[in-house]
């Protein structure tokens, strides 16, 4: 997914509704009660704020350990951490859903990271064996 795409499909979730604080804890009850609507209508709330920080993520956070996963993938992997937010979310507690579904997506994000790829570590954090006498064996302090 291009940038340009990326910026029409933000111009296109403009339209996703925006909930206060209020209005996201009567939904948050109604979810509870087993609403499909409500849950629906606050995963629609939140997809847009989930692509710019699933962006950002790609851009800032980990684009120096991956080159496998594109941004399209990132987006997914969040919008799976935002799923997993909803089943968990109380708003008895006093946060809203962007603040709380963060962990869940950052979670997801870097899961998908450490299974997608493989990190290639420098030569000193190869294992060693313990052996006395052995060249490559270094002390630390």
């Amino acid at each position: 997914m291009h940038l340009s795409q990326m910026h029409e499909l933000m111009h296109d979730l403009r339209n996703c509704p925006q909930y206060t604080r209020e209005e996201e804890a009567a939904l948050c009850d109604r979810m509870r009660d087993g609403d499909e609507e409500a849950r629906h209508l606050l995963f629609l709330s939140c997809i847009p704020w989930a692509i710019k920080w699933a962006g950002e993520f790609h851009a800032r956070k980990a684009a120096p350990i991956w080159n496998n996963m594109s941004i399209e993938d990132v987006v997914q992997t969040a919008m799976i951490g935002l799923h997993e937010s909803l089943d968990k979310f109380d708003s008895k507690h006093g946060t809203r859903l962007t603040t709380y579904a963060t962990y869940w997506m950052r979670q997801r994000c870097w899961e998908a990271v450490r299974l997608n790829n493989v990190i290639i570590q420098p030569r000193y954090m190869w294992f060693t064996p313990n052996v006395p006498g052995n060249p490559a064996r270094r002390t630390v302090f």
